[in-house]
């Protein structure tokens, strides 16, 4: 995530838009002294640890409105991606397990009612196995990995689940993402 989509979703609903505190200035690489740093750090990349950092630092604070707080807490569950166009938000890219033993990669706001269809649509029971909030377009990030995965494809979307797994999926994710479940 990027700095200019960390502090849209952060800011949400607030009035000064700017504020950042030094704690996540520092963690962040930001010098907020200067003029213009917003526009000259928007597009600074804040890695998933660094991003669980700050935010977990920040809720302990007194000083936090309550609004950016519920804001921050969306960031760490994944219930919100971010509110710039160049991401989707509340899209989820997941993986599904059905009782032969494939595996789906796929894209859903609600993984676990996607494979309640499946399983009612096709008769095959399906569970969810993993989801992650990835920041990017989910429909990239998901073509990319059914390339990456192409060997191992069996039917549509549905992959060997010997060359598909959350680890696999994770080291294959090119953009920043949290697990969720």
């Amino acid at each position: 995530m990027n700095l200019k989509g960390y502090m849209e979703i952060r800011n949400k609903n607030l009035v000064n838009k700017s504020a950042l505190s030094p704690f996540e200035a520092r963690n962040i690489g930001v010098n907020t002294k200067e003029k213009g740093w917003m526009e000259r750090y928007a597009d600074v990349e804040i890695n998933k640890s660094t991003l669980t950092k700050i935010i977990n630092k920040t809720l302990k604070s007194d000083t936090v409105d309550e609004r950016c707080k519920g804001q921050l807490e969306k960031i760490l569950s994944g219930e919100v991606v971010c509110v710039d166009s160049n991401y989707d938000i509340n899209k989820y890219l997941y993986l599904m397990e059905n009782e032969f033993g494939l595996v789906k990669i796929g894209i859903s706001k609600n993984p676990r009612k996607r494979a309640d269809s499946i399983s009612n649509s096709s008769g095959v029971p399906t569970k969810v196995i993993a989801f992650w909030t990835v920041y990017d377009l989910a429909a990239n990030v998901e073509s990319r990995l059914h390339e990456k995965f192409k060997n191992s494809r069996r039917a549509g979307e549905w992959f060997s689940k010997e060359s598909v797994t959350t680890e696999t999926i994770e080291s294959a994710i090119y953009c920043n993402f949290i697990r969720v479940s």
